[in-house]
């Protein structure tokens, strides 16, 4: 019977997880649809204003301006975007991984995480981010971008960072989404050869009112417009994660409580015959009693 009411329980635990797991597997379908939509705004805008880039720079090669010079020092800034919770699979695990195998062939660094999982991860790792961000990785927003870009150019521009990357996970739809890793300064044609031109070819370009002017205000736009779009895609992965997760934990739960419906329906059919057979052995054991105890009966008499 012990065991029969341990089986009751676990069925009735298994019941309330799964009834957790099935309404986070639905909110993360909502968001991620949601945040799918962006990603794929977010995507073209990245596509479009790294073409742009691109094109000017293969047109402007004798143009020299502090964005596009590389640096002979070895002295990097990470931002590195992850999420605050958890319950999303290998999402954190992934991305983290792979932006602490970067960030160990540097090794000056300057680091600022985008989610608090981030945060707890190079910690635990006896690196103490320079810099953190909580909140971005849920909801991400231009003015946040621009804060995170602001503070990242002001570091380059100071002379404090030679390169500046962007680690993050990149969105392709729900089912894959893997860590990348993007330089975003000094912008160099080198990281532009997986961008395709858009634009018209011309013989000549006309800047106004100066080649650096024109720059200084385009590639810190061009950051923010990166930087966004990672949030976006970090954001998506993330959720969709967190809903192949939760729909994997809730198959699971069916699964187990199958498994013990079916244990509780065999113990319990044993539980019935062993009670009619004590029954049937009690009755019969009380007709012998009987019939022996009439014959001794008769027999006195």
């Amino acid at each position: 019977m012990s065991e029969i009411n341990d089986i009751k329980r676990r069925l009735s635990a298994v019941a309330q997880t799964r009834q957790i797991t099935n309404a986070m597997y639905l909110l993360s379908s909502s968001r991620m649809r949601r945040e799918a939509q962006r990603a794929g705004y977010a995507k073209e805008y990245f596509h479009r204003i790294r073409a742009t880039v691109k094109d000017i720079m293969e047109k402007s090669q004798s143009i020299t301006h502090p964005y596009f010079e590389k640096r002979s020092g070895n002295r990097a800034a990470f931002l590195v975007i992850a999420g605050d919770k958890g319950l999303c699979g290998t999402y954190n695990s992934d991305v983290l991984k792979y932006a602490h195998a970067l960030i160990s062939e540097h090794p000056v660094h300057y680091i600022k995480t985008v989610g608090r999982i981030a945060t707890e991860f190079f910690t635990r790792r006896g690196i103490i981010p320079d810099d953190e961000m909580l909140g971005a990785a849920h909801q991400p927003t231009l003015y946040t971008a621009r804060d995170i870009s602001e503070k990242l150019f002001e570091l380059y521009e100071n002379g404090q960072t030679d390169e500046i990357y962007i680690v993050f996970t990149r969105f392709e739809n729900s089912a894959v989404h893997y860590p990348y890793c993007m330089r975003l300064l000094p912008m160099t044609l080198e990281g532009f050869e997986d961008v395709e031109n858009l634009l018209a070819p011309a013989s000549d370009m006309i800047y106004a009112p100066s080649p650096r002017e024109v720059f200084d205000r385009l590639v810190p736009q061009c950051a923010v417009g990166l930087v966004f779009a990672a949030l976006v895609q970090s954001s998506a992965s993330e959720h969709s994660a967190r809903m192949n997760a939760m729909q994997n934990a809730t198959e699971n739960a069916d699964e187990m409580s199958q498994k013990l419906t079916r244990e509780y329906q065999t113990l319990r059919q044993l539980s019935i015959t062993n009670e009619i057979i004590e029954i049937s052995s009690g009755a019969q054991g009380a007709s012998r009693y009987g019939t022996q105890s009439g014959v001794d009966t008769e027999g006195l008499t």
